[in-house]
């Protein structure tokens, strides 16, 4: 009875500390009433656990080392672009239809290319005569079959040799010494109205348009616009059998976006993915003084698409803008020197310089190239040497024992410009022991020259012969990312760039056969092999014009009066072209052209 007592007393207790609750007003039940029947249904916050790391907060002041510990520095980007999205696709609606469904299909295209894989493809490229130029294997038609195309950064076409390709040439059987094609044999080719028609240096090359799948380093355009070149006026060097353009848009005569920006633009298949970056690299082998003359054609190096091989190179990549508006690769030449000697520096307007990388020598200024020979132990122009000379107007030649080493300077950094490349071709039937240069006249400032250049025309010619030398970068996009060019750019390159870096040390050699993802790149850029090779054609390669691009091929041939000082070549010259190709020529016909 006690215990009940108690209890009771308890409870009483409670009661009184706990009153009944305050009848709620008429007006706040209204309310209430009235939210509780919206949907049936109240506002419900999800209660989310914090995180035990969290965004670095906003401020200047310092924090302690508990804070730090705690401080989550990685940006989810992924998650803030869905935030926008959900955002933006919230009141999209009110914004018009039309808008709408733009928003809509752009999200979706991006979501798209992010679920594709993005990646970096690395395709061996082939050498061809001793350096004259560089190929790749290409993939063309349903069902593909291969070519050998010159990997041309100074032209935009895609094109390959047509099944009966007639070459105009003196002394010219073929349009090439590889195969040609023939459309019938793909299901996929689709044939185009417009006709191919490039003005060369030594004549034309025509044909036919089409579309059709390109394949290169597993990257696959399904609808490609294609040259078919049914006509031409010389035999392409080596085992090339076409050419990829790797300019920009500006520059083509069959129509069309060249592959590489298609291919940048995301517009390739899924097998190949998307390309890591907007930006491409070269690094080309050494071959001008092997003395294997077993084989036209050797291992050529690498051809990187979406980035860079960084085992070839050492140091940082310095990029330089182009000028703009960009037709080619574009650049300021700021100085060329001679190591030991004084360096020569370019005048504004007069430098710039197209970076070529389907062109062999390497074209300059006259006044520069007059002060950069004159510092060279018995070099001269070629229409000062005593023995027919004047049949080589536009070279200038020297000791084949030189061991001159030139330097060019881009962005602030000289680049060497090895006695290995400078030392192009012997020519001893003409100068015993005398050699030709790489680098040749191309340009002048003189309004009487020949080689006169107007205001806004390219002064300098950059190709192979100096390329060797570095590791070679373009890029689309600000600081070599690419990324920045590409959105909205179209083919007018506004913010592309070239990059060069010094080579490291490499050695061994590439398989010419390969073109797996990720080949590891091992080769020579360095070492003198041998013996140059005797002389018989001094190929230029490809010079591009204001709007075309120009195949140029000189040939020395002694006179026929003069036996050639190398009896190995005695029975070779009734077999070659009896006439000259002055290169002067070949340049005037250029300058006209502007």
């Amino acid at each position: 009875m006690q215990q009940i007592s108690i209890l009771l007393l308890l409870c009483a207790t409670l009661a009184a500390a706990n009153p009944s609750p305050t009848p709620v007003p008429a007006a706040h039940a209204k309310r209430a009433a009235r939210f509780d029947s919206r949907d049936g249904k109240g506002i419900t916050l999800p209660l989310v656990k914090r995180s035990s790391h969290r965004p670095l907060p906003y401020g200047t002041r310092n924090h302690s080392a508990k804070e730090s510990e705690t401080v989550d520095y990685t940006t989810d980007v992924d998650a803030l672009n869905r935030a926008r999205d959900a955002l933006l696709d919230r009141f999209i609606d009110d914004r018009g239809e039309e808008v709408a469904k733009r928003f809509r299909e752009k999200r979706m295209s991006r979501e798209e290319a992010a679920r594709r894989k993005r990646t970096v493809t690395t395709v061996a490229t082939k050498n061809h005569n001793f350096d004259t130029v560089y190929s790749a294997r290409m993939e063309l038609g349903t069902p593909p079959q291969s070519f050998d195309v010159l990997l041309d950064t100074g032209s935009s076409d895609t094109w390959v040799v047509a099944a009966g390709c007639k070459c105009t040439g003196l002394n010219c059987s073929g349009c090439t010494s590889g195969k040609d094609w023939d459309p019938s044999t793909s299901s996929t080719w689709t044939q185009r109205g417009k006709i191919l028609n490039i003005q060369y240096g030594s004549g034309l090359v025509t044909g036919r348009t089409g579309k059709d799948v390109v394949s290169l380093g597993g990257f696959t355009i399904n609808d490609q616009v294609i040259g078919l070149v049914d006509q031409a006026a010389r035999t392409l060097p080596g085992t090339v059998e076409g050419l990829l353009g790797l300019a920009f848009g500006t520059l083509a005569k069959a129509g069309g976006t060249p592959w590489w920006l298609r291919v940048t633009a995301g517009d390739a298949s899924d097998s190949g993915g998307t390309l890591d970056g907007g930006l491409m690299s070269f690094w080309f082998s050494r071959y001008v003084d092997s003395s294997d003359t077993s084989t036209d054609d050797h291992a050529g190096g690498q051809f990187t698409l979406g980035g860079t091989n960084s085992s070839l190179y050492t140091g940082d990549i310095n990029f330089i803008s182009l000028i703009q508006p960009a037709k080619w690769w574009l650049i300021p030449l700021q100085a060329v020197g001679v190591e030991g000697g004084s360096s020569v520096e370019v005048a504004q307007g007069e430098d710039e310089a197209i970076i070529d990388t389907g062109t062999t020598l390497v074209g300059g200024e006259d006044s520069v190239l007059a002060e950069i020979f004159a510092q060279i132990p018995g070099a001269m122009k070629s229409t000062e040497l005593p023995n027919n000379g004047s049949r080589l107007n536009g070279f200038y030649v020297l000791p084949c024992n030189s061991t001159a080493v030139l330097t060019l300077t881009f962005g602030g950094e000289a680049y060497t410009y090895s006695t290995a490349d400078l030392l192009y071709q012997r020519i001893d039937d003409i100068m015993p022991d005398y050699c030709l240069s790489s680098l040749f006249l191309f340009s002048s400032k003189d309004p009487h020259s020949i080689l006169y250049t107007p205001n806004g025309a390219p002064y300098w010619l950059v190709g192979d012969s100096f390329l060797k030398n570095v590791y070679s970068v373009f890029s689309l996009g600000g600081g070599g990312e690419g990324e920045a060019g590409l959105q909205g750019m179209g083919n007018n390159g506004a913010t592309a760039q070239v990059g060069f870096a010094k080579l490291s040390n490499v050695s061994g050699e590439i398989s010419l056969d390969s073109n797996d993802n990720g080949t590891t790149a091992t080769g020579s850029s360095t070492t003198s092999r041998g013996p140059r090779p005797a002389p018989t054609d001094v190929p230029v390669g490809v010079i591009p014009e204001a709007e075309t691009t120009v195949v140029v091929l000189v040939t020395v041939a002694p006179p026929t009066d003069t036996p050639s000082s190398n009896a190995a070549l005695n029975g070779a010259w009734p077999s070659m072209q009896s006439t000259f190709l002055a290169l002067g020529t070949v340049i005037l016909s250029m300058v006209l052209s502007y």
